[in-house]
C-alpha cells in the first residue's frame, strides 16, 4: 500500500490543499483499495497488490466529468493488422506503460476528503486530484487522450476508422 502512495506522490496526482480553497458545491470523493494476487504460471502466489481507487461511482455526471469513452479496435481490425504484418515479414511489439493512467491530466479536478488509511498530514488540508486515478469515471478518456497526444506529437496519424490506431 506504501507501494502505491508513494507512485501517486511520484507522479503528481495529489497536491494537498487548504479546505476552504475547494470550490463551493464541489463534492469530496472517497477513496477505497481493491486487493489483487499475482500468480506464476503455476499458480503460486507471487505477489500481493493493493490498488487505491476513487469512489467514480459517486461521481456526478456533467459536473465531475463529461465524457468517459475510450475507444478499442475491432477485433477484425487487429485481425487484419498482424495478417499484414506476417505478409510483410514485420515483428509486431507490445508494450506497457506502468501507472499509466496516473500520466494523465484530469480535465476538471476532483477533490478527495483523505486516501483510505492516508490521512492528509495536516489539518484542514484535502487532496486535490491532479491527474486521473483508478476509479474515476473519466480515467480511461483522460489516458487515452494524453497517449493520442504523444502518438501525434512524434509524427503518427490515427485512423479516421479506428481512433485508437
Amino acid at each position: 500500500m506504501d507501494k502505491q502512495v508513494a507512485a501517486l506522490r511520484a507522479k503528481g496526482v495529489l497536491k494537498m490543499i487548504p479546505r476552504n480553497q475547494v470550490p463551493k458545491g464541489q463534492k469530496l470523493l472517497k477513496t477505497l483499495w481493491v486487493y489483487d494476487l499475482k500468480v506464476d504460471h503455476l499458480g503460486y502466489v507471487i505477489e500481493f497488490r493493493a490498488r487505491i481507487v476513487g469512489r467514480g461511482d459517486k461521481q456526478r455526471p456533467g459536473i465531475d466529468y463529461l465524457e468517459t469513452f475510450s475507444p478499442v479496435a475491432r477485433m477484425a481490425t487487429f485481425r487484419l493488422f498482424v495478417a499484414i504484418s506476417k505478409q510483410l515479414e514485420l515483428t509486431i511489439y507490445q508494450g506497457d506503460v506502468n501507472t499509466a493512467y496516473l500520466n494523465a491530466l484530469l480535465g476538471i479536478k476532483q477533490y478527495l476528503e483523505d486516501l483510505d488509511g492516508y490521512p492528509c498530514d495536516e489539518d484542514g488540508m484535502v487532496y486535490m486530484i491532479d491527474k486521473a486515478l483508478y476509479g474515476l469515471k473519466q480515467s480511461g478518456r483522460e489516458w487515452n487522450t494524453e497517449v493520442n497526444a504523444w502518438f501525434l506529437r512524434y509524427g503518427f496519424k490515427q485512423c479516421s476508422t479506428e481512433p485508437c490506431l
